[in-house]
């Protein structure tokens, strides 16, 4: 079945694939440093399973990065207090992940996926122990365009300094890329080759 069409003058696609990869860029003009509660800090979880929203936050991604939680209080054992994130992806696209506070006071967990934007943050259930939670980002940072291996980047510039070596870990599965030097306010360009929809 056509999933194309002609109507109105307008070209219609469902989805339009480029099999050829072609070069994109992202650039991040200031990077920041890990967050640990950048976002939100001395969240009591104890209290209920109320969520709280951008309101509430002291600010969003600075770009699309992975979220990070931090049980200040330690929490349940074997990771039983669960934290929904609710936000938007680089590409735009809602996301959502479950990451787990530990129940080793001020110990921190990283999720997997990048968010650019936050909706919300909530309790899974009601028998979270900690009191005190923080949410931050780290610094994975998620590509709005699929890279498929780190053989495809043609171009690594970090504040102005473009990299002989790989400076850098590529995560193919979660679309993104981990500076391993991370200084915050230096800027970063990338150029790579993408097969993107």
């Amino acid at each position: 079945m056509s999933m194309y069409g002609n109507r109105d003058g307008k070209f219609k696609v469902r989805k339009l694939e480029v099999r050829d990869k072609v070069p994109v860029s992202y650039s991040i003009p200031a990077l920041s440093t890990k967050g640990t509660a950048a976002i939100l800090a001395g969240w009591d979880t104890n209290a209920g399973t109320y969520a709280k929203t951008a309101t509430s936050f002291n600010l969003q991604p600075p770009y699309p990065v992975n979220i990070s939680v931090q049980a200040w209080a330690a929490g349940t054992a074997g990771s039983g207090d669960r934290i929904l994130i609710k936000g938007y992806d680089a590409t735009g696209d809602y996301i959502q992940e479950y990451i787990a506070a530990t129940a080793t006071a001020k110990g921190i967990n990283y999720g997997t996926k990048n968010f650019s934007k936050l909706i919300s943050v909530e309790a899974d259930d009601a028998l979270h122990k900690s009191t005190d939670i923080n949410i931050g980002y780290g610094s994975a940072l998620g590509l709005p365009w699929p890279i498929g291996s780190s053989g495809d980047i043609i171009t690594y510039d970090y504040g102005s300094t473009f990299a002989t070596t790989a400076n850098y870990a590529v995560d193919v599965t979660y679309n993104r890329i981990r500076p391993k030097t991370l200084v915050a306010n230096v800027p970063l360009l990338i150029i790579y080759r993408s097969s993107f929809q």
